[in-house]
């Protein structure tokens, strides 16, 4: 059953060219050095969108060359990059693309590469060139001899995703939410069926399933709930970082604790070689009694409220979804005209 998407389309470039005005606008009152916070995130959610749109609608070159300003305007966001006048001015030079590139799409005409390759390299070498990120060499702690405390490294995130039943209705895909989550880093995700009723009392047009994720990725918190933008008020969604704390390191031992040891370490070996003429070895710690036992107890504990499915069996199980959307519409105006 083939599905004009034509309409929504039109709604997709209305709104981008109104984001891609939102971003003009504010990047005209951003002052280098001292932008507004505000103003920051406002450019990003619209790019965002139209990142997240094109994405959807197939539409690649626009979004491949939103994700490079996007990139840009995150940085600033969370302080790693100042904004310069030269910024600025190439992200203003960016809108035009954009909006150049989205008409040329909408009209049916070719995009004008060039200028598209042009820009897409400047944003590119203004990334990889750095830009005044807020903490600078200068802004390092001098060693004075002492020793630091470990830092806990981070490992990565654990995301609880609840979208509310009515997502659907939204037109939000909970599917291309994980995808573009996975694009941070591996994910493993449990889907929860707690929440689906029996078969013939289930709605195809609500959502009764949610998401334990663990992603594996290096990824701020600011970049966890862009991808999960559209749906911050459609959902429950708790992140969790997860940490892992690098062992205590000891005081430097003293002259007479090293002493002791090696004078422990040397009756060690003198008693090993004495067990080993006599013909008898050492013996060894027994391990508690009955670990094994109870780790095999736990791994076969009490039924789970989740299982693991595959995002391929979600996503399809998703796509089922929405041609029961589709064509119970098509039933019920059928059944208004007869």
């Amino acid at each position: 059953m083939s599905i004009d998407i034509s309409q929504f389309l039109d709604t997709f470039y209305e709104e981008s060219f109104e984001g891609l005005d939102i971003m003009e606008t504010e990047l005209l009152g951003l002052k280098p050095g001292g932008a507004d916070s505000e103003s920051i995130n406002t450019i990003f959610r619209a790019a965002h969108s139209i990142k997240g749109g094109s994405g959807t609608f197939g539409l690649n070159a626009v979004a491949d060359f939103t994700h490079v300003l996007e990139t840009l305007l995150d940085e600033m966001r969370d302080g790693r990059r100042e904004v310069t006048r030269p910024a600025v001015e190439l992200m203003l030079a960016s809108v035009d693309v954009l909006r150049d590139m989205l008409s040329a799409l909408r009209d049916g005409n070719e995009i004008d590469a060039v200028s598209v390759a042009d820009v897409h390299a400047q944003l590119e070498a203004l990334l990889e060139g750095g830009g005044g990120s807020a903490v600078q060499d200068g802004g390092r702690e001098e060693n004075t001899g002492e020793a630091l405390e470990p830092a806990s490294v981070s490992t990565g995130w654990m995301v609880h995703f609840k979208p509310f039943l009515h997502l659907f209705k939204t037109g939000n895909d909970p599917v291309r939410i994980i995808s573009e989550l996975a694009e941070l880093g591996g994910i493993k995700a449990d889907v929860n069926l707690e929440a689906l009723p029996e078969f013939d009392l289930l709605d195809p047009e609500e959502c009764y399933l949610s998401w334990r994720i663990e992603l594996d990725a290096d990824a701020s918190e600011a970049q966890l709930r862009d991808v999960f933008a559209w749906v911050e008020d459609d959902c429950e969604l708790a992140l969790e970082a997860r940490h892992i704390e690098p062992p205590a390191t000891d005081a430097p031992e003293t002259a007479e604790q090293a002493q002791a040891g090696a004078a422990a370490g040397a009756d060690a070996e003198q008693q090993d070689e004495t067990a080993k003429a006599e013909g008898r070895h050492r013996p060894s710690a027994a391990s508690p009694a009955g670990s094994q036992g109870d780790a095999a107890k736990k791994s076969q504990g009490g039924e789970s409220g989740s299982i693991r499915v595959g995002i391929d069996k979600v996503d399809a199980l998703i796509n089922m979804v929405g041609e029961l959307v589709i064509t119970q519409s098509m039933l019920n105006q059928l059944g208004e005209e007869f």
